[in-house]
């Protein structure tokens, strides 16, 4: 028999499709606004960062951020996707999630520990040659269960539609992650060990705020309900493989350029996918908010909706990477210095792959919403396998513009998938995902105009509604 969660989705009201695009789009505008400032905070904080230690350091510091972050991916089971969809469908309570999932983060770690413990010898064998050494990576493993705790968590806000909260929070994460490495980097002068200090305090506040915003619907404890735990597995495996292959994808070129061609290069091609990323905090606005109005819409009126979303979603991302291409000499020059203008061929050439990498996700989301995450993990694996063979045959040609090229190649490889895949489960061609109409342009106006004109309004509507 299925539990019932007190949660009833809003906005959901079967024939009001208007207002459900506008509301989509209110919570559209929410995301974007954080992930727009969230997006400044963390080019500033780059910036201090990048200014601070140079190229090299800065290549250290991105290394020693992404292997735990690359150990979480691939250790995170897709739980947080699935919380989500499991309370976002009504299937379990929010108490058995947070039970099970505080559960699992205690054992996931403690055994992914003392593997990585037994591994330490082969990390360091591996950055042999830079600054990296086992206080360092002892220090970075802390990273790892803050980490799953706060994408477990995250997940179920994500599945109670509270996006407000979510956008809140993603404020919160920027600003504490500047203020941070402003004072541990450049007022205590702690380089690399500021940066990771950082990571480590940055995860935690922010699992802080989410326990906050629950504390009126679940308490923060240990549980363990065997049946729930089984369907979140069952969901969150199927696409977790893909969002391992999806991390690979974006981060795989960093090790590589890093095995190639050392740290130096990778702290110049860290500029450039720094900045071409933000593109994507317009098409994850998109897709943040979609997939759990999937998960709790029927196949006809998301077959309605997704096809305005996605065509909506790729022409804005399309006049943001134009803007970016005309701005980009100015962008590098001002935060980083002139030190680190050979970034910008690369950053010219991730465009084009950005806005195919965004897309894509929008129309994975739907297919999750859909309980079909599998599909995800069939085009990342393509991709991956497109990355892995280019980035070997132009790393050591051309550098980070041979892997800034294959990360490109393999991220449009990906979208053109992904709509293979839309047009086999929902009949849809393509061109009804692609080709912008004035209707489309007309509601995503009207909505900017009325948000940017009561925003304050909004944010206070939003928190009581949430509440």
């Amino acid at each position: 028999m299925r539990e019932k969660s007190a949660y009833v989705p809003t906005g959901e009201s079967g024939d009001n499709s208007l207002n459900g695009s506008q509301l989509y789009l209110k919570n559209v505008s929410l995301k974007f606004v954080s992930g727009a400032i969230g997006f400044i905070f963390s080019i500033v904080s780059s910036m201090i960062v990048a200014r601070a230690l140079g190229v090299e350091g800065n290549g250290t510091a991105t290394i020693l951020l992404l292997i735990p972050s690359t150990i979480a991916w691939f250790i995170n089971l897709g739980i947080g996707r699935a919380n989500g969809y499991l309370l976002g469908a009504n299937k379990h309570t929010l108490q058995i999630l947070v039970g099970n999932s505080l559960s699992l983060v205690f054992i996931i770690s403690l055994i992914t520990g003392t593997v990585g413990w037994i591994a330490m010898p082969l990390f360091l064998q591996y950055f042999y040659n830079s600054n990296i050494n086992i206080s360092m990576l002892a220090l970075a493993s802390l990273i790892v269960p803050l980490t799953l705790f706060e994408g477990y968590l995250a997940g179920l806000l994500l599945g109670l539609e509270r996006i407000f909260q979510l956008s809140l929070v993603t404020i919160v994460r920027f600003f504490s992650l500047l203020v941070l490495n402003a004072v541990l980097v450049l007022f205590f002068g702690l380089d690399v060990w500021g940066v990771l200090l950082s990571a480590i305090v940055v995860p935690s506040i922010c699992i802080a705020a989410y326990s906050y915003f629950l504390r009126h619907d679940a308490t923060i404890r240990p549980g363990f309900d065997i049946r729930a735990l089984k369907a979140a597995l069952t969901f969150g495996l199927q696409g977790h493989v893909g969002n391992v292959l999806h991390f690979l994808n974006l981060r795989l070129d960093v090790f590589m350029v890093s095995f190639f061609v050392g740290v130096r290069s990778v702290g110049l091609y860290t500029v450039a996918t720094a900045l071409s990323e933000f593109l994507t905090y317009f098409s994850n606005a998109f897709s943040f908010v979609l997939f759990p109005r999937t998960a709790s819409s029927d196949p006809e009126t998301a077959n309605q909706f997704t096809p305005r979303v996605a065509r909506l979603s790729i022409f804005i991302t399309i006049l943001a990477a134009f803007g970016m291409f005309l701005a980009s000499r100015s962008l590098i020059t001002i935060f980083y210095s002139a030190e680190f203008l050979p970034s910008i061929h690369p950053l010219w050439i991730l465009l084009p792959g950005i806005v195919s990498l965004g897309y894509a996700g929008v129309i994975y989301s739907d297919l999750s919403g859909r309980g079909k995450p599998y599909f995800s993990t069939y085009g990342a694996l393509v991709s991956l396998i497109v990355t892995v063979i280019l980035d070997c045959l132009l790393i050591p040609k051309w550098d980070i513009v041979g892997a800034a090229t294959a990360s490109s190649a393999a991220y449009t490889t990906n979208a053109v998938m992904a709509l293979y895949f839309y047009h086999r489960v929902t009949g849809i061609r393509p061109a009804e995902l692609l080709l912008i109409r004035k209707s489309d342009i007309k509601l995503g106006f009207d909505t900017g105009y009325k948000m940017a004109l009561s925003l304050n309004r909004a944010f206070h509507a939003w928190w009581s509604l949430e509440d």
